[in-house]
Formats: structure tokens, C-alpha cells, sequence
């Protein structure tokens, strides 16, 4: 399964707020101006219209599954700048949805004449520059103002595999337990509710490509955890109410882990774990503990 990840530096006209998280702000923006962009039917709904490969139905209103339904993108804010007055952010587009890429880069240059509506407050902004994660290349900068060519990375299986691992939350991850979201981390759900997510992106997206073995969680050890509970919220846009991307974050420290539930793991590393991830939540980092 092929993905392409984008490192897009925004910058604003003047301070933002440093305790804000942008994913789903951004997220909203792009998404009304994709609409406005490529929909040919903007009186009726999208379930009633005939075009249903159009690239906003599939990014945002399509339903692949009737028990589970997860994006084939991921936008995430990515807090390590520290300008005040810019926010680095990650898009990622999952298996089929790179070859849109035209499209979407064509969406990401025109957002700049719009703004990020936060706490009641207009921030106008400019996309400053684009850089293909995977090659460090700039693929797009205000100056010159055109985009380049992107060659989509391959999943490859080639990466050093240890039995002994530290997985480490970056962003909540945002799970369901027993029908209740999980206030701990318990590996068996976790791992169970990532392979899930892995089969259905290689079936939506990835044409079935990708080789993603059934893990275990038998004889795994548990060695250390710490988590706490993280909340915050998203002001939806067409609900016009607030909603709750709350999770939980820290780590675990893993042993004995087997080479089949490593791949998951990795793949995980890749595309994020839990619900909500075009939001950006549930990715994490794995480390080997020597």
C-alpha cells in the first residue's frame, strides 16, 4: 500500500495560541473549500448525488463499512514549532487517495485566501511550504508558488525488528473497551483494535496489497505502563457543537513480542491507532529498550 506524508508549514498574520491543537480547524477548512472546489451538485446532499467518485464523498462523507469507518488521510498538528505566529502540520494520504494528489495540493494552495475561524477569532494565513517527508524535498514554497511531482513511498518490511520495546503516544489514543472508552491501556484490545484498522485500510485503500499478519498477544509481557487521561475538543463545523477527542496518552513498555505482532506495530507506527485518527490521534513511536 502506497501513502505520501507531507510536512506543510503554515504562517499566520499575526499570534496564535499556543495551547490550541490546529488539526481539526485545519481539517475543516480544507474540507469546505475542497467541497466548494470539486462538487458538481452543491443543492442536493451527498448520499443523493450520482458522482460518487468525487474526491470530497471519499475523503469525507463516503461510509466503507457498515460497523467501522476510517479516513483514508491523517492530519496532525505537530507541536514541535515553536513560532508564534506558525504551526507545522502532517498530511498524510493513505493507498488510493495518492493518486488525488493533484487535486488535494491544488486545494492546499487555495486555502490560502480563506482563514482558521479559533475561539471566534479570524487568523488569515499562508501555506509557507510543503516538504515530502520521505525525500526531505521541498515539493512546494510560497515564493515560486508551484508544486512538483510526488512519488508515493511503498510500505516496505525491511525495518530491524526487536522483541523488547518501548511504544510511546505522541498524540491520545482515543479506544473502546467493552463498549466504554479505554481510561488505561490494555494491549490485548489495543492490538486486536489496530489489526482491525490495518485490514480495513489494505482492503479500502490498498487493493489487498499489503501482507499484515494476524499478531498475538499471548506470552507478551506488559513490563511497564504509564498513562493518564488527555481532553480536549473540536468545534464541528456542521453540527455546531463542541465534541470530544479526549484519550489516553503516555507508554508501555513491551517484552517477548513476537515477529508478527511487530509488523502491526509498525504499520501502526505508519497509520495511527483508535478512533478519530484523521484527526491526527493515536499515533505513537516505538523505541527499542536495550
Amino acid at each position: 500500500m502506497r501513502f505520501i506524508d507531507l510536512k506543510i508549514l503554515v504562517k499566520f498574520e499575526k499570534e496564535i495560541s499556543e495551547n490550541w491543537d490546529y488539526s481539526s480547524a485545519f481539517r475543516g477548512i480544507f474540507g469546505r473549500i475542497l467541497k466548494k472546489t470539486y462538487c458538481l451538485q452543491k443543492n442536493i446532499e451527498c448520499n443523493s448525488c450520482v458522482f460518487d467518485n468525487c474526491i470530497y464523498y471519499m475523503l469525507f462523507e463516503k461510509k466503507y463499512d457498515n460497523t467501522i469507518s476510517f479516513r483514508p488521510y491523517i492530519i496532525r498538528h505537530d507541536h514541535s514549532s515553536s513560532e508564534k505566529n506558525s504551526i507545522l502540520l502532517e498530511f498524510k494520504l493513505i493507498g488510493t487517495l495518492t493518486e488525488y494528489f493533484d487535486q488535494i495540493a491544488f486545494v492546499l494552495i487555495k486555502l490560502q485566501k480563506h482563514y482558521l475561524l479559533i475561539r471566534g477569532k479570524k487568523y488569515f494565513f499562508r501555506i509557507e511550504k510543503i516538504v515530502d517527508k520521505n525525500t526531505n524535498n521541498e515539493i512546494f514554497n510560497s515564493e515560486e508558488g508551484k508544486i512538483l511531482k510526488i512519488n508515493p513511498q511503498k510500505i516496505l518490511y525491511d525495518f530491524p525488528k526487536f522483541n523488547h520495546l518501548k511504544i510511546n503516544f505522541v498524540t491520545p489514543l482515543r479506544m473502546k473497551y467493552k463498549n466504554k472508552l479505554m481510561n488505561n491501556f490494555n494491549f490485548e484490545a489495543f492490538i486486536n483494535s489496530l489489526h482491525k484498522r490495518l485490514l480495513f485500510l489494505n482492503e479500502n485503500f490498498g487493493d489487498n496489497d499489503l501482507v499484515i499478519p494476524v499478531p498475538s498477544y499471548e506470552g507478551i509481557v506488559v513490563e511497564k505502563k504509564q498513562f493518564v487521561w488527555k481532553e480536549f475538543y473540536r468545534k464541528s463545523y456542521r453540527q455546531h457543537q463542541k465534541m470530544s477527542l479526549g484519550g489516553i496518552i503516555g507508554y508501555a513498555v513491551l517484552k517477548n513480542v513476537d515477529e508478527k505482532t511487530f509488523i502491526n506495530l509498525k504499520l501502526g507506527e505508519i497509520f495511527h491507532a483508535g478512533k478519530q485518527t484523521a484527526f491526527g490521534m493515536g499515533k505513537y513511536l516505538i523505541t527499542e529498550v536495550k
